[in-house]
């Protein structure tokens, strides 16, 4: 079965997975399935059966459908996506989001530490920078603002993150 980039961007959207990553699982799978049809082309044809000429082609039919759909699928992935009108953003909302307070979106307990999204976290390590205004995880060095925590956290785009932060 062929399945397009649209259909793949919508399952992942649906599955909330990273489309990139939907399309590098894909990719995956038909790399391992042209593999797979190469192998039994090849046993078929160093055997001596009368109908392996019937296989052999099946075999180059789905082998060339998979390699296109590869293609297709990997020339899709690589194509900048179409701005939609909605997704503009001002510069004003753009500095409000930067200014706005981390602290309103993460539950800090008294120590000022709280869980990291970025890795599991048994003991809450990421604490609040005071002097920059961003939340910082010392495990894995990642430091976050506003906009960058929506984006982390709830999987927002930035006009998104920034859309929510401004209003």
């Amino acid at each position: 079965m062929i399945v397009t980039f649209e259909q793949i961007r919508t399952a992942a959207e649906e599955m909330n997975v990273n489309l990139q990553h939907a399309v590098w699982c894909r990719l995956r799978y038909l790399r391992q399935r042209i593999q797979q049809e190469v192998e039994e082309l090849d046993f078929w044809a160093e055997s001596e059966c009368p109908t392996a000429p019937v296989f052999f082609n099946r075999h180059m039919d789905t082998i060339t459908k998979l390699a296109r759909e590869a293609r297709a699928l990997s020339l899709a992935a690589k194509e900048p996506r179409k701005k939609r009108k909605d997704d503009h953003i001002t510069v004003e909302q753009i500095e409000a989001a930067r200014n706005a307070d981390i602290r309103a979106l993460i539950g800090f307990d008294r120590q000022g530490k709280a869980t990291a999204p970025c890795h599991e976290d048994n003991r809450p390590s990421l604490v609040f920078l005071s002097r920059v205004g961003k939340a910082w995880c010392p495990v894995c060095d990642r430091k976050f603002n506003a906009v960058d925590w929506l984006m982390e956290t709830e999987g927002l785009t930035f006009p998104e993150a920034v859309r929510r932060l401004a209003a």
